[in-house]
């Protein structure tokens, strides 16, 4: 053993969506982000001692949505280079590295790795990333959607009045410049076409946004004045869930128009049976039963109405669904951080890591596959023609 006996090494984890280029991801506030791609990981151990290293350690953890506790990840597939001898101990000038992929995994997270010798360390470094479930500008609160100086400009049929959110916000034609109204034509009394005798408003349940209840939709329809009137928190009345429910369904919808996701974003069995897209429905069925002109949870069309609200909303089921209290704790919660139950649909456009995030992943691009572009390309074209003035 030298005189000067020195054992040091660095840590360094690093984080690619393309296998290529990676970054080291040290900012909590502007992490590395992709849409819908796993990360592949690069973990780099440098000896700067004059020693060898024996007694080699490491544990990887992944943190997501800011937890506490974290999720051991299974090293067993990293890939080991740089140890040329093959002896297990990290020589004086060497260098190791660990390469290895990771499952798609939605949302905000920080991997942690440390390491550890027998005669030095532990050293932790962390990589923060974020997998966005596609280009939405993230989801707004009824209360953001309520005020004439955020959001209720965005859906009132004035298509050049929306105050500025973000080049992102709402999604619009990409060929027009500056942010977009979100209203559209709809068939407003169901009699199958577009015409002067319908009124403005929204179509809930019109995933395709062409105006129409299509064969297999099931539709709730709210005038723009009903739709404001539910969507301000000052004119709830106590229990009455035609305001509660009603505001849930307005503000998803809206957060839906914007371009946010409301589909499973994996397979697990929990994320499907959550997904927004099912409350919506859900919602759709409360209010049709509830506050419509129709009272009948299993008609495909019916128009809102404010009479006929139950006292107990809470409890209340639309032909034997979900309780209007499961249905607003989760459009609830989507709205507000686009989470159901734990499970990451959407992003949270008030979270500043998010923001960055969105912005990192429509700079770059590296996830869009050809095939990719022209699905988005024909979708973006398809909502284009369906933003007009009411």
């Amino acid at each position: 053993m030298p005189l000067d006996y020195s054992p040091s090494f660095t840590v360094e984890k690093a984080v690619s969506f393309d296998g290529v280029t990676f970054d080291d991801a040290d900012d909590p506030d502007g992490p590395q982000a992709s849409i819908m791609q796993a990360p592949t990981f690069l973990i780099t151990i440098a000896n700067t001692g004059n020693i060898t290293l024996t007694g080699f350690t490491i544990e990887d953890v992944n943190y997501t949505f800011d937890t506490v506790n974290g999720t051991t990840i299974d090293l067993g597939g990293a890939v080991l280079s740089g140890d040329d001898d093959g002896d297990g101990d990290l020589d004086v000038g060497e260098t190791w590295t660990l390469l290895y992929d990771q499952p798609l995994d939605v949302g905000y997270h920080k991997n942690t790795v440390t390491v550890e010798f027998d005669e030095a360390g532990p050293i932790s470094d962390d990589a923060y990333y974020y997998v966005l479930v596609n280009e939405g500008p993230g989801v707004r609160t009824p209360g953001f959607w309520q005020g004439p100086n955020n959001g209720l400009k965005f859906w009132d049929g004035i298509a050049d009045n929306q105050p500025h959110q973000g080049d992102t916000f709402p999604d619009g034609d990409p060929e027009v410049d500056g942010n977009q109204d979100l209203l559209y034509a709809v068939d407003s009394n169901g009699d199958g076409v577009i015409d002067g005798a319908d009124k403005a408003g929204l179509l809930i349940g019109d995933y395709d946004m062409d105006g129409i209840r299509d064969p297999g939709e099931d539709v709730l329809f709210i005038s723009l004045s009903d739709a404001q009137k539910v969507v301000d928190a000052s004119n709830k009345k106590g229990n009455d869930g035609t305001y509660t429910i009603g505001r849930d369904a307005v503000a998803t919808w809206l957060n839906y128009l914007s371009g946010n996701n409301i589909d499973p974003t994996d397979a697990t069995a929990a994320n499907i049976a959550n997904a927004p897209r099912v409350y919506i429905d859900e919602a759709i069925d409360w209010l049709q039963r509830y506050a419509s002109d129709e009272n009948d949870a299993s008609v495909d069309f019916a128009q809102f109405q404010f009479d006929a609200a139950p006292k107990k909303w809470q409890t209340s089921t639309a032909d034997g669904g979900k309780t209007g209290q499961e249905i607003h704790n989760a459009l609830g919660s989507y709205n507000e951080d686009g989470t159901i139950k734990g499970e990451y649909y959407a992003g949270d456009a008030d979270s500043d890591a998010f923001a960055f995030a969105l912005s990192d992943a429509l700079a770059s691009k590296l996830y869009v596959s050809p095939l990719d572009q022209a699905d988005q390309d024909v979708s973006q074209m398809m909502y284009a023609n369906t933003l007009v003035s009411v």
